[in-house]
């Protein structure tokens, strides 16, 4: 399976440096839109256009749903995610706190979904350690 990268509001700048690491490391990396936020998540890493296309928002839906950076790694096999994220960090580019993979479980969520839990496991997470 090929390796997908969907990303969320990320800087231009980091964004540069990511897609560079991407090409090295053989990731497709795909920016995921306000518009697509209620696309599956495993229809924005490998669906076709027209299974997309029916959970497209409309440009006055705002964009509610993911306020902060966010990534999520498709197709990933363990070793392959945690050599991925050293190089990231590597390369200055572990500022992300909100990251996941794609499962078989929240391959039906969408991106609002996924932030929603991500965003509340990393604040636990965070409280954890203090």
């Amino acid at each position: 399976m090929e390796k997908k990268l969907l990303s969320y509001n990320l800087s231009p700048d980091f964004m540069e440096k990511l897609k560079e690491l991407c090409l090295q490391e053989n990731v497709v990396l795909l920016s995921v839109s306000d518009l697509e936020y209620d696309v599956p998540l495993g229809f924005l890493a490998y669906g076709s256009e027209g299974q997309k296309e029916e959970f497209l928002r409309s440009e006055s839906a705002g964009k509610a749903g993911v306020e902060e950076p966010m990534l999520v790694f498709a197709g990933f096999m363990r070793d392959d995610l945690m050599s991925f994220l050293q190089q990231m960090k590597q390369t200055g580019l572990n500022r992300v706190d909100l990251k996941a993979m794609l499962t078989e479980h929240n391959a039906v969520w969408n991106s609002s979904m996924l932030f929603d839990e991500i965003k509340k496991e990393h604040e636990y997470m965070k409280n954890m350690n203090k």
